[in-house]
């Protein structure tokens, strides 16, 4: 009797369907970028503590570094370590260190956005307004904050944004480092804006901090200095002042 025919088995696809492939395309080089950019600039904060924690044995500095896996527990050790030095245990350039303390400030609060890119599971939907499919966030399995944040109208804006930012930080982390090696060298650059977040959520410096406060003082002493005169009439100011109708 004859063996029956073994069934064909299915072949997975390995590739997306054409019709979402440049959708696909275009959020992975989006997401791709944003990697690349988060990456050098947390590079930064590797050689700041290095710098500041082992500035004779960078390797031993690298280890302590690698050992923690996750970025915000890297960048964590690096506010205690700077944070250590501004008590005066280790001596630091102070425009280093209000430089990376900011940095520091910042890139907690845009962890949000390069962890929605990252960890998002994401799907592809159809745009009916613009005829294409499009990029969209799992509906099932994204976290509800990420997913609003990665569902907004004006994403590719927003992401456009937030790159610009990080090669902008990058940069003065760049400076932040080469002013811990050379104090006082050359022109220290302007603040970055940072576009992606709103105007009130952007942390302050530690030097727009002590002008903002001063500021606070010299108003609430100028407040206290005036004695507030009382509301006399027109008849009343004249009497005290010995006037007589003619």
């Amino acid at each position: 009797m004859a063996s029956p025919k073994a069934k064909k088995r299915e072949i997975l696809p390995r590739r997306e369907p054409a019709a979402f492939d440049t959708a696909v395309r275009r959020h992975n080089a989006t997401v791709g970028c944003l990697m690349w950019h988060w990456n050098r600039l947390h590079a930064i904060f590797a050689e700041a503590f290095t710098k500041t924690v082992t500035p004779n044995d960078s390797r031993l500095g690298l280890s302590v570094w690698h050992a923690i896996v996750a970025d915000s527990g890297q960048r964590d050790m690096l506010e205690a370590a700077v944070q250590y030095t501004e008590a005066g245990h280790v001596g630091l350039a102070p425009r280093a260190f209000e430089a990376i303390e900011w940095l520091l400030a910042v890139v907690k609060k845009l962890s949000k956005f390069r962890n929605d890119a990252a960890h998002t599971p994401m799907s592809q939907g159809l745009d009916f307004e613009a005829h294409e499919f499009v990029v969209v966030p799992e509906p099932m399995m994204s976290k509800p904050q990420s997913a609003i944040r990665l569902g907004q109208p004006q994403l590719r804006k927003f992401h456009a944004l937030l790159q610009g930012d990080l090669i902008q930080l990058y940069h003065y982390g760049k400076r932040a480092l080469e002013e811990m090696d050379y104090p006082g060298h050359g022109a220290w650059p302007k603040t970055p804006s940072v576009q992606s977040l709103q105007r009130g959520e952007v942390p302050l410096t530690r030097s727009q901090k002590d002008r903002h406060q001063k500021r606070l003082q010299r108003l609430a002493r100028l407040k206290a200095s005036q004695v507030r005169r009382p509301n006399k009439s027109t008849a009343q100011r004249r009497a005290a002042a010995g006037w007589k109708r003619p």
